[in-house]
């Protein structure tokens, strides 16, 4: 799908005070693009996104520029160590032989992103080469970064070459295909039906066969952290939380080799002192890989059968535990 924000891209003056933090520098740029409504994506997330679907590219620049890449790693997101991030912010470094490189992400104003880079070359004549035949490239880059995660508004729909897929209120899903939905109706209201979402999920995506399965894919998230009951940037093993409102919705999304995805719960009254919960799903599955993936995943009915079998747990458990209350 043809980015066509990144048409929308204008490139700015650099202004950002963390990256040029008082320092003289190198070689200094900043973009900034503004989204057509309020951006529900943190600064992490849309850049997360952006070095997913921008990997060759980055992969290039990676291999030519000798940055180790460690997308999996406690405090790194791709090449880089990650300084600093919440909701307004995020703040990333990475030093190689030639240069050091901070990179800052920033939700300017609620419809308005910039993404600032600085570089400090280390060995000056080197660095100037090398970026003479690099810098193209990462401008190109940059453009896909600050655009990745844009959140559409409830009433838009994305129209795809099977269809018009409508996209979920509320939804952070971008871009994502609709795949499948499944439902429950639960004997308990939605606050009990919340906690024990929350606790199912931690049991389902834990244990050696996740964590093998993460690693073997190449999952983003390969471990839990982060608060529990779950809340915005808890991770279980393969996922991490974009949307948490207790007793209403939670939204999980992830990445691998094969696919990019996201799972969303979302709770409402069914009946008197019952709650429906709803899980759907939506991904990509990007190149041969990804095809094969989803036909061995999706196409046999492993997903929707694993779907169905955790919300009958999760039904089991609430009301279980609500007799036993």
């Amino acid at each position: 799908m043809k980015n066509l924000m990144a048409d929308q891209v204008r490139r700015v003056r650099v202004t950002e005070p963390i990256a040029t933090d008082g320092r003289p520098f190198d070689y200094a740029d900043a973009f900034e693009v503004s989204v057509p409504h309020p951006d529900m994506s943190a600064p992490r997330e849309w850049l997360h996104e952006g070095l997913a679907t921008t990997s060759g590219v980055v992969t290039r620049l990676v291999g030519v520029l000798g940055l180790g890449e460690s997308p999996t790693e406690v405090g790194q997101l791709g090449p880089f160590r990650i300084i600093e991030s919440s909701a307004e912010v995020i703040h990333l470094e990475a030093a190689i032989p030639l240069m050091h490189i901070t990179m800052v992400g920033r939700r300017t104003v609620p419809s308005q992103r910039r993404l600032t880079t600085v570089l400090h070359f280390r060995r000056p004549l080197l660095g100037r080469i090398a970026w003479t035949i690099i810098g193209p490239v990462h401008r190109r880059a940059a453009k896909s970064l600050i655009t990745a995660a844009t959140t559409l508004r409830p009433d838009q729909e994305l129209d795809s070459a099977a269809g018009s897929t409508q996209v979920d209120r509320g939804s952070r899903v971008s871009g994502l295909a609709f795949v499948d939905e499944h439902a429950v109706v639960i004997n308990a209201p939605a606050n009990n039906v919340w906690l024990n979402l929350s606790a199912a999920l931690d049991q389902t995506f834990s244990g050696s066969v996740a964590t093998t399965y993460a690693r073997v894919a190449g999952c983003a998230e390969r471990s839990p952290s982060g608060p529990r009951p779950l809340a915005i940037d808890s991770t279980l093993v393969g996922f991490r939380v974009a949307s948490a409102r207790p007793g209403a919705e939670l939204e999980l999304t992830g990445r691998h080799r094969f696919s990019v995805y996201a799972l969303s719960f979302h709770m409402e009254q069914a009946n008197s002192g019952q709650t429906r919960l709803r899980a759907r799903t939506h991904a990509n599955f990007p190149g041969g890989g990804g095809r094969l993936y989803r036909l061995l995943v999706v196409r046999t009915g492993f997903h929707a059968r694993s779907v169905r079998h955790l919300l009958k747990d999760i039904q089991r458990q609430t009301e279980s535990s609500r007799g036993t209350g």
